[in-house]
């Protein structure tokens, strides 16, 4: 394992806490106001 991989390593969990954490804000904020999603069929 070089230190190429284990860099993509690294960017990949900071990425993958980053996208979690931005959905986790996504589902407050529908949870908040869910008069703001779009109606479901």
């Amino acid at each position: 394992m070089g230190s190429g991989s284990r860099l993509q390593m690294s960017v990949y969990s900071s990425h993958r806490k980053l996208w979690t954490s931005l959905a986790e804000r996504e589902i407050a904020f529908a949870f908040a106001f869910p008069e703001s999603l779009p109606a479901l069929p």
